[in-house]
């Protein structure tokens, strides 16, 4: 079976009563496609935004499934699937495809995605750091990008304790 945390109505006063742990079964890895199972799921600040503002639930008669990021080990290959192996820690890239158009997040024990969408994490990489891959450095990268500040200028930064600040620092170095 498959744990995963299902937000089916819009909440009220009390958004996490909007929140259910649900069972589901366990999916089977189609032609093209990699099941993996989760072993870690970031909670983000965008997640928290989906869930107070219901805006996922209404997406499916079946609800949503939460979770914007997370890392995980492929538990099961399907037909035609050649560039990964049961075993392999991966990213599961579930942001926009998976999670936003059809309500199937990272916050589950197993989750099925297609092969193209799978990142590899070296085993160096303990997975509270790898759950965090997705979303904070792309929105960094975008920030410093548009900001386009001179190697010979400083940045100057609040909140720098928190993941994003962290990984600003170190992306801003270069």
């Amino acid at each position: 079976m498959n744990r995963a945390i299902l937000q089916k109505e819009f909440p009220g006063s009390n958004a996490a009563e909007s929140l259910d742990l649900v069972w589901k079964e366990k999916p089977r890895a189609m032609a093209g496609k990699v099941v993996v199972r989760m072993t870690a799921s970031a909670i983000n600040p965008i997640d928290l935004k989906y869930i107070r503002s219901g805006f996922l639930a209404p997406f499916s008669h079946k609800g949503a499934i939460l979770g914007s990021e997370g890392v995980g080990v492929i538990h099961e290959v399907g037909q035609g699937v050649s560039s990964y192996k049961v075993g392999e820690r991966v990213i599961p890239v579930v942001f926009f495809k998976y999670y936003v158009e059809d309500g199937e997040g990272a916050w589950q024990d197993y989750l099925q995605v297609e092969e193209e969408d799978l990142v590899r994490v070296p085993d160096t990489i303990p997975d509270a750091i790898a759950a965090q891959f997705v979303i904070n450095p792309w929105t960094v990268y975008g920030m410093l990008s548009d900001l386009c500040i001179p190697k010979s200028k400083y940045l100057v930064q609040t909140a720098a304790a928190s993941v994003f600040g962290r990984q600003c620092i170190q992306l801003a170095k270069y």
